[in-house]
């Protein structure tokens, strides 16, 4: 047999290839209890008084951006713990600390000893809507209306409660009512058997006193502090107040100043109710080690 030259073989190409590493699963920060879109964590706890508060964060899913996030609105806090419950009187928000609630839990002085945990209950469905000077966010649910108090000598106090049918099962008391020229306060609760958690607004209306600085007949008001800007002068949006059981108010004037030349014939009490109610299963926060922050007095 011939020994003729052997064919070449080319050597196989070699190709690579480079994928990348598959995006992570959502996951919240380390601690926080997933809920919805946003997870919910207890990082610290301090006492004013006989109070304890415990401070909440919330954190947005990691694939989540905040800004475009359903917000879980909570309408009732629990801390057990010791065999005992303590229902919240309220969460106070601020737009300064976005995603911080303070929950407060009036005459409770420590963590309990054994496993705390903060149960949590959502609130019913949250429209957005313009309301409270602009403000927006609030309940499904509202109610208001307005009571004459008739022909009364400033300053005033309100010889008893005041109880007033808001709708749905839901009456408001006002169990305190001081009106002065220049300022108010007022003490509340809710009375109801369906957990109803309100946010309430009150006013006072000097009636026919007049702002001569305004076109239209503008009265003298007290209005809430929480919707006053910089100067008592100078309403502005603010924050609404927090849901709660029971609560106070205090008030600042708006307009012109009582005087002689204006003096009011009556005082009208306008209120507003807005309200919502726990639903669904409740949600177990664990209580870990966190921040005391001891006594702020």
């Amino acid at each position: 047999a011939g020994t003729g030259a052997q064919p070449e073989v080319a050597a196989p190409a070699l190709t690579t290839s480079t994928s990348s590493p598959p995006p992570p699963d959502p996951i919240f920060p380390p601690g926080y209890t997933p809920i919805t879109e946003v997870g919910l964590k207890p990082v610290a706890s301090f006492t004013v008084g006989k109070d304890l508060f415990l401070v909440t964060n919330s954190a947005t899913r990691s694939d989540l951006d905040r800004s475009e996030t359903n917000e879980f609105h909570v309408a009732e806090w629990t801390l057990t713990g010791d065999g005992i419950e303590n229902v919240a009187s309220r969460a106070i928000e601020s737009d300064l600390a976005p995603g911080v609630r303070l929950v407060e839990f009036p005459g409770v002085a420590a963590l309990p000893n054994s496993t705390p945990e903060l149960i949590i209950r959502e609130a019913t469905t949250m429209v957005v809507r313009t309301g409270c000077n602009g403000c927006e966010a609030t309940s499904v649910d509202m109610a208001e209306g307005e009571i004459s108090l008739g022909d009364l000598s400033i300053p005033y106090t309100h010889p008893e409660p005041l109880e007033i049918p808001v709708g749905n099962g839901i009456n408001l008391s006002i169990d305190q009512l001081h009106v002065a020229e220049e300022w108010g306060f007022a003490e509340w609760h809710i009375i109801d058997e369906s957990g109803a958690r309100a946010r309430v607004s009150l006013f006072i209306v000097f009636e026919n006193t007049d702002d001569p600085g305004t076109a239209d007949t503008d009265p003298t008001t007290l209005v809430p502090t929480h919707v006053l800007g910089p100067t008592q002068q100078n309403p502005v949006a603010g924050g609404p107040a927090a849901f709660a059981r029971n609560g106070a108010l205090q008030l600042d004037r708006i307009g012109e100043i009582l005087s002689e030349e204006n003096q009011p014939d009556g005082i009208l009490l306008r209120w507003r109710v807005e309200w919502q109610h726990p639903v669904g299963d409740p949600i177990s926060l664990p209580v870990a080690e966190f921040a005391d922050l001891g006594s702020l007095e």
